[in-house]
């Protein structure tokens, strides 16, 4: 499980250098896949964040879950405000704008990936793009290692 871990986190570091983000990280579904827990990080400033949990549909983790696409928060868009800050890890790790992606597995969403800037930049359509096929390939590594 460790080499696992450790492939998804060299993803997680490799994405967050490549679209110059300040952090990432992966939830992964717990329980009866309604609930998710925020399992691996790269750039986080708090411990925190190792805690805490949302649920399917909740804040821009479970939207993103919900909606199964990746999104961009760009923390202008007054509806997006609202899900972004019922998010404690954006709270928590001072994001101000971020893009999230589904991990699917076996065409089931089993997580999110998140990568965030604290400073507020806008990511590209290249960033979010690159997001995504990171989204992609975790998904692959744990179909590959029965994650």
């Amino acid at each position: 499980m460790d080499t696992e871990h450790n492939r998804i986190l060299n993803e997680l570091c490799m994405i967050r250098s490549l679209v110059s983000g300040d952090f990432a990280a992966l939830a992964l579904g717990v329980g009866d896949g309604r609930l998710f827990r925020w399992t691996l990080f790269s750039g986080n400033e708090t411990e925190r964040s190792e805690t805490m949990t949302f649920r399917s549909g909740r804040g821009v983790g479970g939207l993103t879950i919900r909606i199964g696409r990746t999104i961009a928060w760009n923390g202008t868009d007054e509806a997006m405000v609202h899900l972004y800050r019922e998010c404690p890890l954006t709270l928590a790790e001072r994001l101000r704008t971020s893009v999230t992606a589904p991990v699917v597995v076996q065409r089931e969403s089993r997580g999110v990936i998140l990568v965030g800037s604290r400073t507020g930049r806008l990511f590209s359509e290249e960033d979010i793009a690159a997001v995504t096929l990171a989204a992609q390939r975790i998904g692959k590594l744990m179909e590959d290692e029965r994650f």
